[in-house]
Protein backbone atom coordinates (compact mmCIF):
# COMPACT_ATOMS: atom_id res chain seq x y z
CA UNK A 1 0.00 0.00 0.00
CA UNK A 2 1.55 3.54 -1.12
CA UNK A 3 2.11 6.15 1.14
CA UNK A 4 -1.20 8.38 0.93
CA UNK A 5 -1.17 11.91 0.52
CA UNK A 6 -1.28 13.23 4.44
CA UNK A 7 -1.28 9.90 6.02
CA UNK A 8 1.71 8.77 8.33
CA UNK A 9 3.20 5.67 8.80
CA UNK A 10 1.44 5.57 11.34
CA UNK A 11 -2.08 5.35 9.46
CA UNK A 12 -0.53 3.15 7.07
CA UNK A 13 -0.44 0.83 9.50
CA UNK A 14 -3.44 1.31 11.00
CA UNK A 15 -5.07 0.31 7.69
CA UNK A 16 -2.77 -2.67 7.12
CA UNK A 17 -3.83 -3.87 10.57
CA UNK A 18 -7.19 -3.51 9.93
CA UNK A 19 -7.13 -5.44 6.48
CA UNK A 20 -5.08 -8.17 8.41
CA UNK A 21 -7.43 -8.43 11.35
CA UNK A 22 -10.32 -8.58 8.88
CA UNK A 23 -7.98 -11.64 6.76
CA UNK A 24 -7.58 -13.61 10.01
CA UNK A 25 -11.73 -13.41 11.60
CA UNK A 26 -12.64 -13.94 7.51
CA UNK A 27 -10.73 -17.42 7.69
CA UNK A 28 -11.42 -18.22 11.03
CA UNK A 29 -15.36 -18.20 10.11
CA UNK A 30 -14.21 -19.65 6.56
CA UNK A 31 -11.59 -22.11 7.06
CA UNK A 32 -9.82 -23.31 4.01
CA UNK A 33 -12.71 -21.47 1.98
CA UNK A 34 -11.93 -18.16 3.11
CA UNK A 35 -12.17 -15.31 0.90
CA UNK A 36 -9.50 -13.28 -0.68
CA UNK A 37 -9.16 -9.91 0.41
CA UNK A 38 -8.10 -7.27 -2.42
CA UNK A 39 -8.09 -3.58 -1.94
CA UNK A 40 -9.22 -1.74 -5.33
CA UNK A 41 -9.42 1.82 -6.39
CA UNK A 42 -7.78 4.39 -5.30
CA UNK A 43 -6.11 3.30 -2.67
CA UNK A 44 -4.35 1.21 -4.32
CA UNK A 45 -3.49 2.89 -7.16
CA UNK A 46 -1.92 4.98 -4.70
CA UNK A 47 -3.91 7.75 -5.71
CA UNK A 48 -5.78 8.35 -2.54
CA UNK A 49 -5.81 11.26 -0.42
CA UNK A 50 -7.18 11.62 3.70
CA UNK A 51 -10.37 12.19 2.84
CA UNK A 52 -10.64 8.95 0.43
CA UNK A 53 -12.00 5.69 1.55
CA UNK A 54 -10.72 2.46 1.22
CA UNK A 55 -12.42 0.01 -1.39
CA UNK A 56 -11.76 -3.91 -0.04
CA UNK A 57 -13.04 -6.84 -2.45
CA UNK A 58 -14.07 -10.13 -1.12
CA UNK A 59 -13.32 -13.08 -3.83
CA UNK A 60 -15.36 -16.32 -2.59
CA UNK A 61 -14.53 -19.76 -3.58
CA UNK A 62 -17.67 -21.10 -2.85
CA UNK A 63 -20.84 -20.59 -3.12
CA UNK A 64 -22.20 -17.86 -0.69
CA UNK A 65 -25.27 -18.82 1.58
CA UNK A 66 -26.26 -15.66 2.67
CA UNK A 67 -28.84 -17.24 5.67
CA UNK A 68 -26.37 -20.04 6.99
CA UNK A 69 -23.63 -17.07 7.08
CA UNK A 70 -25.75 -14.77 9.32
Amino acid sequence: MAMVENWTEHDVGNVRNALRELQRALREVYGATAPVVMVYGSQARGKANAASDIDVLLIYPDEIRPGQEI
